[in-house]
């Protein structure tokens, strides 16, 4: 019994040497080694036995091998070691390339970002494609300016001094711009002053105008050519404020209407207090009382007429009504024996009746205002005075308006 127990322990080493074979490695492993592990730890049952001391020692090995064995803290990076493939705590900056700056530090982080600065007061800018570096002002005080492309340059020397106001002399120094540099106006120092700007942008101190104190309500202040005077409001009644021709005002009682005359075109009156005025425009009208031949061609024959008497202004109008048994042209006038005052003309179809208007205004007339018509075809046409059965087809009106 016993030597057949001695004889199983004795195979079981033997199994397990067989299944170590080559030594595993010692870590941190490589993945070659770590994967010769696999080949040589992990034979197939047929000809060895896999004992837990080989799988917590290539467990063991896995882990020290593809873990970094110092990490440095929450969000820290692991890297590669050398050349061997093996991971660890990162020890070197992260390359541009990979995200990073390739510095470990603020001034090498920026340098490799930014261009290198070569003097103090270097000005980075970006090109629109990259970043750019202006060179620190190396000249006398200079001012940084910029062109409508964005690309900055130092401004100094008697180009910058146009830039540069002016050093003040005294309290109230005003600085202005005379169109190519900075001018100081000085401060003004002789009483209360104003300050004013001729047409060409320069300024001047000017005295201030000072206004007077009112003393009672309605007060006027008017300017009397040299200084701002007050007109006392009024006290006596209502009054309106006038002025001579030298510009100074006054007050003064309006003027009252005591009497209206009624001219022409007006009846009534005169207005004193009381009264009345009502429209009275003289006029005359007169129509045809009977038909009016037109027996000769080219001859004006007389329609209807009315007398006015030789002055004032006078609106005429009136009415003609003509007819024909032969297509005709007409011709008719409204007029005084010197004046035409309008006029007009028509084509009669053959047996037909037409109407139509003259008006117009005449001064001082030279004799009765008449429509007169004349036939420039044919002696057949007539003018009427009762084809429609009124009796007032021709009629002319003149009615007094001045």
């Amino acid at each position: 019994m016993r030597l057949l127990l001695t004889s199983a322990i004795l195979a079981l080493s033997i199994c397990e040497l067989h299944a170590q074979g080559t030594p595993p490695c010692t870590s941190p492993c490589t993945k070659t080694q770590l994967l010769n592990d696999v080949q040589t730890q992990f034979p197939d049952n047929t000809v060895g036995a896999i004992t837990p001391s080989i799988l917590r020692n290539f467990q063991n090995n896995l882990i020290n091998s593809s873990m970094a064995t110092a990490p440095v803290g929450a969000g820290a990076f692991t890297c590669y070691v050398g050349t061997t493939g093996l991971l660890g705590a990162c020890t070197s900056a992260l390359g541009i390339a990979l995200g990073g700056t390739g510095a470990t530090t603020q001034p090498g982080a920026a340098a490799a970002i930014l261009p290198a600065p070569v003097r103090a007061g270097d000005v980075v800018y970006w090109t629109g494609s990259s970043w750019g570096t202006l060179a620190g002002n190396n000249t006398t005080t200079g001012l940084l300016q910029q062109t409508n492309s964005g690309v900055p340059s130092w401004v100094s020397g008697s180009a910058a001094s146009t830039l540069v106001f002016p050093a003040p002399t005294r309290a109230g120094d005003v600085v202005y711009y005379n169109g190519a540099s900075w001018l100081t106006l000085p401060g003004n120092n002789s009483g209360t002053q104003v300050l004013s700007e001729s047409a060409a942008g320069v300024p001047s101190w000017v005295t201030a105008a000072v206004f007077p104190t009112p003393s009672r309500a309605g007060d006027v202040m008017y300017w009397n050519g040299t200084a701002w005077v007050i007109l006392a409001g009024n006290t006596t009644g209502s009054q309106v404020l006038t002025e001579n021709s030298s510009g100074v005002p006054s007050w003064t009682t309006p003027g009252t209407v005591t009497s209206i005359v009624g001219g022409q075109g007006l009846s009534g009156g005169t207005i004193t207090t009381t009264g009345t005025l009502a429209l009275n425009m003289t006029f005359f009208a007169n129509s045809l009382a009977a038909d009016v031949p037109m027996g000769t061609i080219g001859t004006y024959f007389v329609g209807p007429s009315v007398s006015v008497g030789a002055t004032g202004t006078w609106y005429a109008s009136g009415t003609i009504t003509l007819t024909d048994t032969a297509t005709a042209n007409v011709a008719c006038r409204l007029a005084d024996s010197a004046q035409i005052i309008a006029s007009g003309g028509l084509q009669i179809a053959a047996n037909s009746t037409q109407s139509f208007g003259l008006s117009g205004a005449i001064t001082s007339p030279s004799g009765n205002i008449t429509i007169s018509c004349r036939n420039t075809a044919d002696t057949t046409g007539k003018i009427l005075f009762n084809f429609s059965g009124n009796s007032k087809d021709s009629t002319v009106t003149a009615i007094r308006i001045q």
